[in-house]
């Protein structure tokens, strides 16, 4: 399954997006966009799937994701059985890297910001107090417009890049752009485990699909 390109609409009148999400399937497909994402989750819970990395989100959890990086937010099955109480709540900011002009991100006083921008391609989980701040200020973007809005995005952008309480999601050896056969092997694995992701998959099972040794199947995600 190929990732879909997504277009991000983000109007006239602004020059990046910020929108509050109720509804647990918007983008709910394996895609990618060009603009970086800064996502927060004040309530939904599923799985994952960033890059090479498949794991579970919960409520609370802030997201980091660099251009063109694929990603997938799979809701639990809970959130779309007949009559569910289950709800939704999803603040996302969606923003080119040089939306301020191509000079801006190479001022010295931005470096912390550029290097963040780069782990971004690789998925950053913003955690500890960092996540919280990060949570508000988003909420604060949703309801902001103008110059107030762009400066609320320099100011989360530079509390992350300076921030300890980060991790980086994808393995190091992980590359979005792959030659094609790669990217053809890429989607058969992840085809495979997006429709098998809630059983426990053998590796001699996944290495067939992607046409390897196990071997060479670990040396190929090894972090």
């Amino acid at each position: 399954m190929k990732p879909h390109l997504l277009k991000v609409d983000h109007g006239p009148a602004q020059s990046f997006s910020v929108r509050q999400d109720f509804v647990p399937y918007i983008n709910n497909r394996w895609h990618y966009h060009t603009e970086v994402e800064l996502i927060h989750f004040e309530k939904g819970n599923g799985t994952q799937f960033i890059g090479d990395s498949i794991k579970q989100f919960a409520a609370g959890d802030v997201v980091l994701l660099g251009a063109n990086l694929p990603h997938y937010w799979r809701f639990d099955d809970a959130y779309f059985a007949e009559g569910t109480t289950e709800v939704a709540d999803i603040r996302v900011a969606h923003f080119n890297e040089n939306f301020w002009g191509n000079t801006f991100l190479q001022l010295p006083e931005n470096k912390n910001i550029r290097a963040l921008l780069e782990k971004a391609k690789r998925g950053v989980q913003i955690t500890g107090t960092t996540r919280h701040e990060v949570a508000t200020i988003l909420q604060q973007m949703v309801k902001k417009e103008g110059i107030e809005r762009i400066i609320l995005l320099m100011k989360v952008l530079n509390i992350i890049a300076q921030s300890d309480d980060i991790s980086l999601i994808s393995s190091i050896g992980f590359s979005p752009s792959f030659e094609e056969t790669e990217k053809d092997r890429i989607n058969a694995i992840y085809e495979y485990s997006i429709a098998n992701f809630k059983n426990k998959i053998p590796l001699e099972e996944i290495a067939a699909i992607a046409g390897i040794s196990t071997h060479s199947f670990c040396r190929y995600f090894k972090s």
